[in-house]
């Protein structure tokens, strides 16, 4: 059995046999810290790279043998069982066909919280922060929003929140995924792979104005306005309609148009 874990900058796992008695005997253990482009990857794809490596570093202890990874959500399960993406998700499945491999999730116990303590060890170790933490102001700020509540309960617990039905609890882990903790709040990551850190409503408004009207501004029309403010780094779920509503209410923008 292997026990898998990852917080936001480091790994762990530990590999068990049970033995006759029916107790689980540890045999080797695996921890090191998330260096270069893997500490960019998401909360789920952090999971399922620890698994991926701990594969590879008990590996002359496996063998061929039968193999039962426990992670800590069923959602790591479906990325590396997923036979249809390309890039790294596709090189980590590629990578562990070659195993008699089963996941399956499982709560906190056992080895899985083993694993965890060695990731918090590591960290204190290497003077890291650990970025799992509900305490950061601008945190606080968005968890009142209803944009960003529910994605920031999933990212901190990995369950989705009671009242959520069952196909809104889809939705919201297809959506988590593109989102990350972070030091200042809460990061999106577009489809370049670039962070953009979330803003609430309020400024959000002062963003758009700066960008349209403002210093930064000229007032250029929905689209341009928009990618501008993405391409400085900032993103909320509702830019481009919000742009769009301030670019029509925009008197030199309705007076010039077209002139």
């Amino acid at each position: 059995m292997i026990f898998s874990f990852a917080s936001e900058d480091t790994i762990a796992g530990v590999l068990l046999q049970k033995i006759k008695d029916g107790h689980e005997q540890p045999i080797a253990f695996m921890n090191r810290a998330l260096q270069n482009s893997e500490s960019k990857y998401n909360t789920m794809e952090k999971q399922a790279y620890a698994l991926v490596k701990c594969l590879k570093h008990f590996r002359t202890y496996v063998g061929y043998s039968k193999i039962i990874a426990f992670v800590p959500h069923s959602a790591i399960k479906d990325i590396l069982t997923q036979t249809d993406y390309l890039g790294t998700r596709a090189r980590w499945v590629t990578k562990i066909q070659e195993y008699d491999l089963e996941i399956r999730p499982t709560k906190l116990v056992k080895g899985q919280g083993l694993a965890q303590m060695m990731t918090e060890v590591n960290e204190k170790a290497l003077g890291l922060i650990c970025l799992n933490d509900s305490s950061s102001p601008e945190l606080q700020i968005l968890r009142e929003h209803e944009w960003y509540k529910d994605i920031i309960y999933y990212l901190l617990n990995l369950t989705c929140p009671n009242h959520l039905v069952a196909h809104k609890r889809r939705a919201l882990r297809l959506k988590a995924t593109k989102y990350c903790l972070m030091k200042d709040g809460l990061g999106w990551r577009n489809p370049e792979g670039i962070v953009l850190r979330c803003v609430d409503e309020i400024e959000s408004k002062k963003l758009i104005s700066e960008f349209h009207s403002g210093f930064c501004g000229g007032h250029y029309a929905t689209r341009t306005t928009a990618h501008k403010i993405l391409r400085a780094g900032y993103y909320w779920p509702s830019i481009f309609s919000n742009v769009h509503k301030c670019v029509k209410s925009c008197q030199a923008c309705q007076l010039f148009t077209r002139k």
